[in-house]
């Protein structure tokens, strides 16, 4: 195996977030999906959901505004993209 092989490619997006950082934040909304299930009985729970949010963004290294605005970004790009 070569060098370039055995490295992983890592993309940035316009806001030079890394493609393998993108992939950790569905990761971790995913595992809390009272965040995003309207019908989970957690989902209002305003208190969890900003702590859960500061929690993500932590382990990402970044703000919790950056973390929900990429999520936000993820989201509505994925729902678009499922509707054609």
């Amino acid at each position: 195996m070569s060098d370039n092989e055995s490295q992983a490619t890592v993309y940035s997006d316009d806001e030079g977030r890394s493609e393998d950082k993108t992939i950790t934040l569905i990761r971790l909304v995913k595992e809390r999906a009272f965040l995003y299930r309207k019908t989970d009985k957690r989902y209002s729970d305003r208190n969890l959901t900003e702590r859960t949010w500061t929690q993500i963004s932590t382990e990402l290294g970044w703000t919790k505004e950056e973390t929900r605005e990429t999520w936000t970004k993820l989201r509505n790009n994925f729902a678009k993209k499922a509707r054609l």
